[in-house]
Order: structure tokens, then sequence, then C-alpha cells
């Protein structure tokens, strides 16, 4: 997303608010507050990711199933 878009919504939102009455602190601490936690679902979406990635790479296992192993003996031939 464009940098300058949300500072132009935050922007608005503030004078929108401000001209309601509502206090400052309570503004920008709400604001804080919604920006932290946008932040940290971030950053935890793109753990997960990573831990997905890792996970996946390094997760193998082999099954042994005799009559189908015999078959696709066939196809290495």
């Amino acid at each position: 997303m464009d940098p300058i878009f949300h500072a132009k919504n935050i922007t608005l939102i503030i004078n929108i608010l401000i001209e309601n009455d509502f206090p400052l602190k309570f503004i920008f601490d709400t604001i804080n507050n919604k920006i932290k936690d946008i932040t940290r679902k971030k950053i935890s979406r793109t753990n997960n990711l990573e831990n997905n990635k890792k996970s996946i790479n390094s997760s193998w296992f082999i099954v042994y199933v005799p009559i189908l192993t015999e078959k696709f003996k066939q196809f290495n031939k």
C-alpha cells in the first residue's frame, strides 16, 4: 500500500474526530493502538509463513507399500 494514501486517510479521520470534539489523547491513543495491532498481525503472519515454509521443506517421510512399490518399479525400467 501507498504510505501517502494511509497518511491522507489518517489525517482525514483525525480531523473528523477533532471536529466532533473527541479528546486528542483518545484520538491518538486509539490510532497508535490500531497501528501497533496491525503491525503485530503483519509480523505474526510473516513469521507463520516463514515457519510454514521451513516445515514444508524439512518434513519428509516415506511409506512403503509392497504392492504399489512393485507396480511403480515397472515405470522405472
